[in-house]
């Protein structure tokens, strides 16, 4: 299980604002990419559950 923060979706993923409907719009548009990520994330740490933050994305390129 994976969530993503707000400024995550704002910084990264063209989230208008914090709003629900702009932050479910941007988790959307770009869930592949986001779940990639994810994915990644649990590879590499074994964990079960990942809280994606700005600083993932950025360092996932």
């Amino acid at each position: 299980m994976y969530s993503i923060t707000a400024e995550a979706l704002e910084t990264h993923f063209g989230a208008r604002s914090p709003r629900e409907e702009d932050l479910v719009r941007a988790f959307t548009s770009h869930r592949q990419r986001i779940e990639h990520i994810a994915e990644s994330l649990f590879e590499l740490t074994q964990a079960r559950e990942i809280l994606l933050r700005s600083g993932h994305i950025r360092f996932a390129g």
